[in-house]
């Protein structure tokens, strides 16, 4: 989990800056598409509920629960490359937005989201340097703007013992329930 020079530092965004300059006009899906999440996205949120895609990349997710109905869709990045890109590849579209955002310091109303989608971003944060303080950030700051009722779904490679102790906290006032999702066998998931 802790950063390593060894390898990509996913957790910064130089990292995914010199990704997606040099990726553009390609969408890539880490590990799990709308097929297979959206039954989980129609038990935790209405199709007139707002949905945030924290992390969102180059993944068509956003475009995709977007496309199955649901009326409020904003997919953020810390990236201005790969949102700039997501904009002029898929337009303007009533109920779809991206923006330049850092789930650090998430930039809306406080109980305004019901669903705060997190799929594989904990697993990058998890990679860069003060991971611990960034992960908590982004918790207290989906824990903020999540409604009463509201769902932080987190999508994770790792197993659920080595993630739910960053989740897991009083100060979070979350109930934990974790489901395993099978990986789908599509060879346009990577």
């Amino acid at each position: 989990e802790m950063s390593s020079s060894s390898g990509p530092d996913y957790g910064e965004i130089d990292y995914w800056e010199g990704r997606y300059q040099g990726k553009k006009g390609e969408f890539f899906e880490w590990f799990l598409g709308y097929k297979t999440l959206q039954p989980l996205i129609s038990q935790c949120a209405q199709k007139s509920d707002p949905i945030v895609n924290i992390g969102c990349g180059n993944s068509p997710l956003g475009e995709d629960i977007h496309k199955d109905g649901y009326t409020e869709v904003i997919n953020i990045d810390f990236s201005p490359s790969v949102v700039d890109w997501l904009i002029s590849t898929i337009g303007d579209r009533v109920g779809l937005k991206y923006l330049v955002m850092d789930a650090r310091k998430l930039d809306f109303e406080d109980n305004s989201i019901q669903l705060a989608i997190d799929k594989g971003t904990t697993d990058a944060v998890l990679c860069g340097e003060n991971y611990e303080q960034n992960v908590d950030q982004i918790c207290s700051e989906v824990s903020r703007v999540l409604k009463s009722n509201g769902v932080y779904m987190v999508i994770t490679y790792s197993d659920p013992e080595s993630r739910l102790p960053y989740f897991d906290k009083p100060k979070y006032g979350w109930q934990i329930e974790t489901t395993k999702v099978p990986l789908e066998n599509d060879p346009k998931i990577h």
